[in-house]
């Protein structure tokens, strides 16, 4: 694989679909491709891209949202907004997301504490319009 490059994100309200999951803290996106190139003649190469992300803290109201794409291996759009979502502030969406690990840390009175991780098909950056 080639070198990751990362997408560091401190803070940033999380979103699957319409859905407000929480506001993560420590989120790092990474982004890595392969070359394979085959046997036959002439030799050809295909280039496979994988998208993996990790939230270190996602602090959620209510976590039915996530759990329930968790327990049901749902595929989704995770939008992180880091400016929050007002026209021209910036969002990163990780397409096609899978969550792999989703780990319950902490509770805080009706606040949720959450580790989580995943892989993706892209990221897409775009502003808000």
């Amino acid at each position: 694989m080639s070198q990751p490059q990362p997408i560091l994100i401190r803070s940033a309200v999380v979103k699957i679909g319409a859905n407000t999951v929480g506001l993560a803290r420590s989120v790092e996106i990474t982004e890595e491709w392969e070359t394979v190139f085959g046997s036959e003649t002439p030799l050809r190469a295909v280039t496979f891209k994988r998208v993996s992300f990790r939230i270190n803290r996602l602090y959620v109201k209510n976590d039915t949202v996530l759990r329930n794409a968790y327990n049901n291996g749902a595929v989704f759009d995770l939008d992180f907004y880091p400016e929050g979502e007002s026209t021209g502030k910036e969002k990163w969406t990780v397409k096609d997301a899978l969550l792999t690990r989703l780990v319950k840390t902490a509770e805080y009175g009706r606040f949720i504490e959450e580790a989580a991780a995943g892989t993706g098909r892209e990221v897409q950056y775009t502003v808000i319009s």
